[in-house]
């Protein structure tokens, strides 16, 4: 390496020669500073070499661009255009973006975007959390689900169809326990559960022989029904059941079978002050309260068509029945029973039951 004259610092000279007495030179003395005139002596690690430096001699590490200017090889195709006429970019090989995560056991409706598998609506996704697999002795269809969380134990509370038992899935464990309503004659059954604390449950129930649905409470240790929220006969429908309930810190929101095209809502802090908007969609299965934000939202589960591997949609709606986003349920790509069921919003995450006998835990991203 010989000495090309001409410098005054060490951007003067190209790749990792430095600038040491007015000379670019390969290497410079290991002193600090030069014993002959006390300039500074700039070392190579000092270099700092810009996107494009203009001159007819490149370094071993630069690349010459048509116009004589020179670049750094890490420059060359690195998806950006480093030289005037971008020809740093030329003849590369393809780069393959290959995803974080594999997103193909879920279906279409459901790509990889960063690490996770997501619906998009505009702006807003639904991301796939966990796949929870609904425990081996339990059907796949349920008649209620709710989430629960005290003392760092997170639960989901549901009832099989037909059932009168309560199970509690705890999270962590996995885990099941159950007790038995006892209800108290056969004509009584339950269409929803709500687990609000550890030993107090809301319930919605259908009465067969009178065509009557109630929401009442549950006291778990003395196992009493006590006085509805509210009752309603045959005028919501000939045996009117109570499809979907979720709740907040005030209210009972509710659907009733075969009057899909509302959500209703009673207010148990005032015992009995109702209310009532119009749903965005028919044929709901389940219903959900996001309590995230100041004001709140709900979800709800639809059914698109009569057969089951039709699918669905998942809704996020205003609590005055405005469509907010939609999105393809989330489900298996593989599994032809993947009708969107019940619904439950907890610790930030929304929980999806499908009918091929799964909880996606799903979380909603703006």
């Amino acid at each position: 390496g010989g000495a090309v004259a001409g410098c005054m610092t060490n951007q003067d000279c190209k790749g990792e020669r430095v600038c040491y007495v007015g000379e670019c030179v390969d290497e410079a003395p290991v002193s600090d500073v030069d014993a002959t005139n006390g300039s500074d002596v700039y070392r190579a690690t000092d270099v700092t070499v810009p996107a494009e430096t203009v001159g007819p001699n490149c370094s071993n590490k630069e690349w010459e661009c048509n116009n004589g200017s020179c670049i750094t090889e890490a420059y060359l195709c690195d998806g950006e255009f480093d030289c005037s006429n971008g020809e740093d970019e030329n003849n590369c090989e393809p780069v393959i973006d290959v995803p974080a995560v594999d997103c193909s056991e879920f279906n279409e409706h459901y790509s990889a975007i960063g690490d996770e598998c997501c619906a998009v609506d505009g702006s807003s996704k639904l991301c796939i959390e966990e796949v929870i697999p609904l425990p081996d002795q339990f059907w796949k269809y349920l008649s209620g689900l709710s989430y629960f969380s005290a003392d760092g134990k997170v639960t989901l509370n549901f009832m099989e169809l037909g059932s009168s038992v309560v199970n509690e899935l705890n999270l962590d464990s996995m885990a099941v326990s159950s007790f038995n309503l006892n209800l108290p004659n056969d004509s009584l059954e339950v269409s929803g559960v709500i687990k609000y604390a550890d030993n107090f449950h809301v319930f919605g129930l259908v009465n067969y022989e009178t065509n009557e649905a109630s929401i009442l409470t549950l006291f778990k240790d003395d196992t009493t029904f006590h006085d509805p929220f509210l009752s309603f006969g045959s005028d919501f429908g000939n045996s009117p059941i109570i499809s979907g309930m979720a709740m907040n810190d005030e209210s009972v929101f509710y659907l009733v079978e075969g009057r899909e095209d509302k959500i209703y809502t009673i207010n148990y802090l005032q015992w009995g002050i109702g209310s009532m908007v119009n749903s965005p969609v028919n044929s709901v299965r389940g219903l959900a309260v996001d309590t995230s934000k100041n004001e709140d939202t709900l979800w709800l589960s639809n059914v698109v068509g009569e057969e089951e591997n039709v699918g669905g949609k998942i809704l996020r709606t205003s609590k005055y029945g405005d469509t907010l986003n939609t999105f393809n349920q989330p489900s298996y790509a593989n599994i032809s029973s993947n009708q969107p069921g019940e619904l439950a919003w907890g610790g930030g995450s929304l929980y999806v039951h499908i009918t091929s006998g799964h909880f996606f835990k799903t979380r909603f991203k703006e």
